[in-house]
């Protein structure tokens, strides 16, 4: 088996990945889907964003923050 990574440009396009997995013809990974909903105030709140990235490029977002501010002390 062979992996790929794409980008979906359309919804047409992730209709036809859907029907070509349906016909087990092409394997698609569970992936959790990530949507953003604004609040009532219309400003976004940092639960709005949770599973955005991987917790691996998260851990290593914090590490270089936390590099960075000890680099102005």
């Amino acid at each position: 088996m062979q992996s790929i990574t794409i980008d979906i440009v359309s919804k047409k396009a992730m209709k036809v990945l859907q029907e070509l997995a349906s016909n087990q013809l092409i394997k698609m990974p569970s992936e959790k889907k990530v949507e953003v909903m604004p609040s009532r105030s219309g400003t976004k709140k940092p639960s709005d964003y949770r599973g955005a990235i991987s917790k691996e490029s998260g851990k290593k977002i914090q590490d270089q923050i936390k590099r960075s501010r000890e680099g102005w002390k």
